[in-house]
């Protein structure tokens, strides 16, 4: 599930899931990518094969807290991060706390 949101010129992509539909075009380059970033052991890897295939601006991770125990489980985003700083730079990737208001710019 995916859900395609403009602001004026700008584009969010929500995933629902990290199961994306092979029979299905997502919009690639999107200003920002929500990332569920739960429910695999193989998160990082699955996450970067999202990642590449979208070519994201920005990354916002989402579900990476431990929320629902024991269906979720918290997650430690730093390989995630320090992947992205090594292959994607450019990418800004934001990871922020549950429950806490975000105040920075998120579309540049």
């Amino acid at each position: 599930m995916a859900y395609d949101i403009g602001i004026g010129d700008k584009h969010i992509l929500l995933l629902g899931s990290l199961n994306l539909d092979d029979n299905t075009e997502y919009p690639e380059g999107p200003d920002l990518l929500i990332l569920p970033f739960q429910g695999r052991s193989d998160i990082i890897e699955y996450a970067m094969t999202i990642i590449d295939k979208l070519r994201p601006k920005n990354v916002f991770l989402d579900h990476f807290d431990d929320t629902f125990p024991p269906i979720s489980s918290s997650v430690n985003p730093q390989g995630f991060l320090t992947l992205m700083g090594q292959k994607y730079p450019c990418v800004s990737v934001i990871c922020q706390e549950a429950g806490k208001e975000f105040s920075g710019k998120l579309l540049r």
